[in-house]
């Protein structure tokens, strides 16, 4: 459920500020948010299906069987080619080269995306066809033992390896252009920016490190026979290797708010109580116009109008817009 909520809060954040939504970077992190929520719901709705309905779709259900794994290899292969590619945009921001500099756009930043979309979903397809229903076993098997191979090998290099390669070098290359704070001021590149790629990285390392071993793990193992309990033991591995992975997909959120004041401020004021919490101060001056007066202890924005209770911004800060009901005794937002 953290995953969930970490993930559609980051969709919801970054599809409302326009700030956001106009920076190459974080347009890479809204989809990566997005398939990221997908991929999360993949997994846990076969739990609660069963918890509520008791019934495991994956034993009684083909389309389930072949429409989850689409679904799984889809959603995360997209969300984590986004995160490295906004890693990269970060660098390319950074650098004291123009040529490197022009190519941190919007308009490629969508083609980007779009193009890894397309990809990864097409290539999603293999498993609609691989994944079937063992009539013995009633489990989901593979069809083959070299498409299972082949998952293994993909998941490990393409879903572990390779975005932990990319996000740690591109990471290190960033923050050694960062460190000249000349060019941060020259060419107004934002830290909040710096601080989500860093965090990005820092996921990959703690999220993606232990699955990647796990699926090293698998690929030698392979042929090797084993019994009863060292099945048990390696499916206990299993489930701590995809609680490091989920957090690699579902813990940007949480981390963002930990290290960026400004991100928090950002959470502050669209959530729905946001108003409440700046409401706290409301003087009544009526001397000769009868205006009503709001003080906001925020942002320190004195707001007013005369008489008609509808009380608006005065300044260029960007504070709530309020209506005061002085009869009833109640302020509420606008």
């Amino acid at each position: 459920m953290g995953g969930i909520i970490g993930s559609s809060m980051q969709v919801f954040i970054f599809m409302t500020v326009s700030y956001y939504r106009k920076t190459p970077c974080t347009f890479y992190f809204l989809i990566a948010a997005i398939h990221e929520f997908g991929l999360f719901i993949t997994a846990i709705c076969p739990y609660v299906i069963a918890a509520g309905l008791d019934v495991d779709l994956t034993r009684v259900s083909i389309v389930w069987c072949k429409l989850r794994y689409f679904l799984a290899a889809g959603f995360g292969a997209v969300s984590t080619t986004c995160a490295c590619l906004a890693v990269i945009d970060q660098f390319l921001i950074t650098s004291q080269h123009a040529h490197f500099r022009q190519k941190s756009t919007m308009k490629i930043a969508y083609r980007t995306s779009l193009l890894a979309v397309i990809i990864w979903w097409l290539h999603s397809c293999l498993w609609l066809y691989f994944q079937d229903m063992s009539p013995k076993q009633g489990t989901c098997i593979y069809r083959t033992k070299a498409f299972f191979t082949y998952t293994t090998l993909l998941f490990c290099i393409g879903i572990c390896i390779i975005p932990i390669l990319t996000t740690a070098t591109f990471g290190i290359l960033t923050y050694r252009n960062i460190k000249n704070i000349i060019v941060l001021t020259r060419f107004h590149i934002d830290r909040q920016f710096t601080i989500i790629v860093f965090s990005q990285v820092l996921l990959s390392l703690i999220g993606l490190g232990p699955y990647g071993i796990y699926l090293i793990y698998l690929i030698t193992t392979n042929n090797i026979k084993k019994n009863a309990d060292r099945t048990i033991k390696e499916s206990l591995v299993a489930n701590i290797a995809y609680l490091f992975c989920s957090v690699a997909y579902g813990g940007r959120f949480y981390l963002l708010i930990f290290l960026s004041h400004r991100f928090r401020q950002t959470i502050h004021r669209k959530l729905p109580y946001e108003n409440l919490l700046h409401v706290v101060k409301v003087t009544f001056d009526l001397p000769d116009d009868a205006a009503l007066v709001l003080l906001d202890p925020v942002t320190r924005c004195c707001i007013a109008s005369l008489a008609t209770f509808d009380l608006w911004a005065w300044t260029d800060c960007e504070v709530p817009k309020y209506r005061i009901i002085v009869r009833n005794e109640t302020c509420a937002s606008k």
